[in-house]
């Protein structure tokens, strides 16, 4: 069972840093490789790592919906499944889901390309798709046997859910491109947002 129960937060602004890996050309020196899951560790690139399992597949009907697909049409999405490591530690789970239209036959379907620094957003960005917007739903329930089985999560604790929309596109009209459904151990993680009012 894992011993280090440490917190770590999960804060609105992470993706800010993927913008940080997309614009480093434009910096007098590169910033240091990251993602949005190194920076909620609090992580170098060389203690990161992921494990990772990617396959093409009809859209499952709640991600043809959440991707504003029509879900009768059985349309083809890129399914990426990651464990992600810190410290050799197994700290979350996703499945990702690409409209494989969108990225078949690019570098961002090969497995091999993974981890990329930037995550998601830099990866749109080389397709020239810039990312305008984030949603995420989160909510808690009681682990699968496999989810605590890989996490490493003690009995009685839940996980945390966050069931997340890539949008492209003006604030008015924002068109999802990547769906998600993460999952992370409820007793080590706070979710830290900051809501601005002007």
């Amino acid at each position: 069972m894992r011993q280090d129960r440490s917190v770590r937060r999960i804060a609105g602004d992470r993706y800010l840093q993927e913008i940080a890996q997309i614009k480093r050309e434009y910096w007098p020196e590169p910033p240091p490789k990251s993602t949005s899951f190194t920076t909620d560790h609090g992580i170098s690139w060389d203690q990161y790592r992921l494990d990772k399992d990617f396959q093409v597949m009809s859209a499952p009907r709640e991600v043809a919906e959440s991707l504003n697909l029509d879900p009768d049409l059985e349309t083809q999405v890129l399914q990426r499944r990651f464990v992600f490591y810190a410290n050799n530690r197994p700290q979350q789970l996703s499945w990702s889901y690409y409209p494989y239209d969108l990225v078949r036959d690019t570098p961002v379907a090969d497995p091999a390309n993974e981890p990329w620094p930037g995550g998601n957003l830099a990866q749109l960005a080389t397709l020239g798709i810039f990312i305008t917007g984030v949603e995420e739903s989160v909510r808690s329930r009681v682990p699968t046997l496999d989810e605590r089985r890989i996490l490493h999560i003690p009995e009685a604790v839940p996980v945390l859910t966050v069931a997340r929309r890539m949008l492209v596109g003006p604030e008015e009209n924002r068109q999802p491109v990547e769906v998600a459904h993460i999952i992370v151990s409820a007793d080590n993680t706070v979710l830290d947002y900051t809501i601005n009012l002007e």
